[in-house]
Parts: C-alpha cells; sequence; structure tokens
C-alpha cells in the first residue's frame, strides 16, 4: 500500500492526491470496521494484535497526516473497547446499559464517534 501510495503521489498533483488518500482512508476505515470488526468475536489477544495491524496502517498515512489515526476514528474507538481488560469491559457495559445518557460513559473512554449501541456490540464480542 505504501509503494502503492507513493506512486500516485508521484503521479497525481497536489490537488487531486489530497482528496483520493483522504478518501481512500475513510473507505478503509469502514470497510475494516464493517468487514472485521463488526460481528468478529475477538479475545484479548486477537483484540491487541489487531490494535497493532491498525497502529501499523495508521502509519503509512503518517506521510499525509499530522494524526493519521483520526483518519480511522470508527476502528481507533473500536480499539478502546476491544482492547480494554475483561473486568474493565464488563463495568464499562453495565454503566452504558444501565445510564439514561451514555455519552458520558462513551467519552470518558475517549469514544466519541461510534454509538452506545454499536458499543455495546462490541463488549458482547469480547470474550
Amino acid at each position: 500500500l505504501r509503494g502503492y501510495l507513493s506512486s500516485l503521489e508521484s503521479s497525481l498533483s497536489k490537488t487531486l492526491f489530497g482528496p483520493f488518500w483522504r478518501r481512500l482512508a475513510q473507505s478503509l476505515n469502514l470497510l475494516i470496521f464493517e468487514s472485521v470488526v463488526e460481528g468478529t468475536p475477538f479475545n484479548e489477544g486477537g483484540a491487541l494484535q489487531f490494535r497493532r495491524d491498525m497502529q501499523t496502517l495508521f502509519l503509512l498515512f503518517r506521510f499525509y497526516s499530522q494524526r493519521p489515526e483520526n483518519l480511522f476514528k470508527d476502528i481507533k474507538e473500536a480499539c478502546l473497547v476491544l482492547c480494554m481488560p475483561a473486568s474493565e469491559l464488563e463495568s464499562f457495559s453495565e454503566a452504558l446499559a444501565s445510564t439514561e445518557d451514555p455519552s458520558y460513559v462513551l467519552e470518558s473512554k475517549g469514544i466519541h464517534r461510534l454509538s452506545s449501541d454499536v458499543v455495546q456490540k462490541l463488549c458482547t464480542q469480547r470474550t
């Protein structure tokens, strides 16, 4: 992917390449979230490996963005949930379920984009 992006960067004008790599990051975020994260059971080791793999992906976009992880907000927030220790995840899930306004609970863990319903599903995917 890095070679492909580098080749495109040298071939396209900045006005074309800028929107292209942003759109690519958005598409990858959605594709990975929908095809890998949603519905896949993760154990602790699998969640940690997934986070490492995603950090590698984020690094590929460091050449174009100072904070590339912010291009992949769904994945970044899913990793926050999936990588919580089991005891913390259980209390977090209970707090989400028992509050009328889950935004405070979500924000306390750095989750601003994913809905409480999606986060609850992620909590149940951790084995």
